[in-house]
């Protein structure tokens, strides 16, 4: 059993059959998701949702995410969404509200781990290890959920990787060019 510092926020919506839900948030390190799965789809698992990791975002050109790792700022400041396929347990120790607890999470060893959103990030992760071993202690932001049933697992990868909106950066990057100008 792994225990983990956290907040446990309540969530709800409005919508048809929407309830109330946990999110688990906290920061594990890489070796803690080492085991995590994937549910993706192949021949042998034909019920999988999620498709293999792109390769083309490994390598060490431009826009790769081992180089922005290994070579650039290597920061990953938003969260990985994970759902606990099993038991958790959740020990309040101060109330912040009546929606947000802070905590000690404990997720049983049999407890499966399945990425809902995150695979390339920790994929990076897995892979720029290979040559810095320090890596194994990187401190991920995660949320976790523990959905009973697999529909609502990949419900929400379906909300988080189809209705997010690419904003435009054009003004930020300016921005950065006059900062960088001033130096």
């Amino acid at each position: 059993m792994k225990t983990y510092p956290c907040f446990r926020i309540k969530q709800w919506g409005y919508g048809r059959g929407a309830e109330p839900i946990y999110i688990y948030v906290t920061s594990m390190p890489l070796k803690d998701l080492w085991g995590a799965d994937i549910d993706r789809w192949s021949k042998e698992n034909r019920e999988g949702y999620q498709r293999a990791p792109s390769e083309a975002r490994f390598g060490t050109g431009r826009g790769s995410i081992v180089r922005y790792l290994l070579q650039e700022l290597g920061t990953f400041p938003t969260s990985v969404l994970i759902n606990a396929r099993g038991d958790l347990k959740f020990e309040p120790k101060n109330k912040v509200d009546d929606n947000i607890e802070f905590g000690e999470l404990s997720i049983a060893s049999d407890t499966k781990l399945v990425i809902i959103d995150g695979q390339h990030r920790i994929e990076a992760l897995k892979r720029a290890w290979s040559s810095r071993p320090e890596l194994e202690n990187y401190p991920l932001p995660v949320s976790i959920t523990n959905f009973k049933d697999k529909f609502d697992e990949m419900v929400h990868f379906y909300i988080v990787n189809s209705r997010q909106k690419r904003i435009p950066t054009d003004l930020v990057y300016r921005q950065l060019q006059i900062f960088m100008e001033k130096a």
